[in-house]
């Protein structure tokens, strides 16, 4: 991804009303969690609201799926509308938008502070990004 801390800042924006969440197959949490943990430093419990575990067995289920919701402004980044879709969960219905872009897109984000759920921590975020990049996450920030 180019333009992966434009679209960082845009996310980041608290207008946004980002929520960055992951639906795990029961056996795979462990090497999930031992992954985020790496990138984050966050250490997730198997309750944690923004992990859905799926049972194993469950047909189609078969790893880790991360997404992220957030609110379209109408000016986003051209990188992120090209792989952002319309939201139509209806239990997500305060977000116009999804992505499920999770090599690409989630996990880059992880190891720039990002974390799983609905709150983001900026001045983490922002200690992550190398100087010469926060001018392109502050324009996205800023859109």
């Amino acid at each position: 991804m180019n333009n992966l801390y434009e679209v960082a800042g845009y996310i980041a924006n608290p207008s946004r009303n980002l929520l960055i969440e992951a639906e795990v197959s029961e056996d795979k949490f462990d090497a999930f969690n031992d992954e985020y943990e790496k990138m984050t430093g966050v250490r997730l419990l198997t309750n944690s609201p923004f992990v859905h575990l799926i049972p194993g067995g469950i047909t189609g289920k078969w790893g880790v799926e991360l997404r992220i919701y957030y609110v379209d402004n109408g000016n986003p980044p051209a990188e992120l509308s090209a792989i952002a879709q319309a939201n139509t969960r209806p239990s997500k219905q305060q977000y116009s938008h999804r992505c499920d872009r999770g090599k690409e897109l989630i996990k880059p984000l992880f190891k720039m502070g990002f974390v799983l759920g609905d709150i983001q921590n900026l001045t983490r975020i922002r200690a992550r990004i190398a100087a010469s990049r926060l001018a392109d996450f502050s324009n996205g920030f800023n859109r």
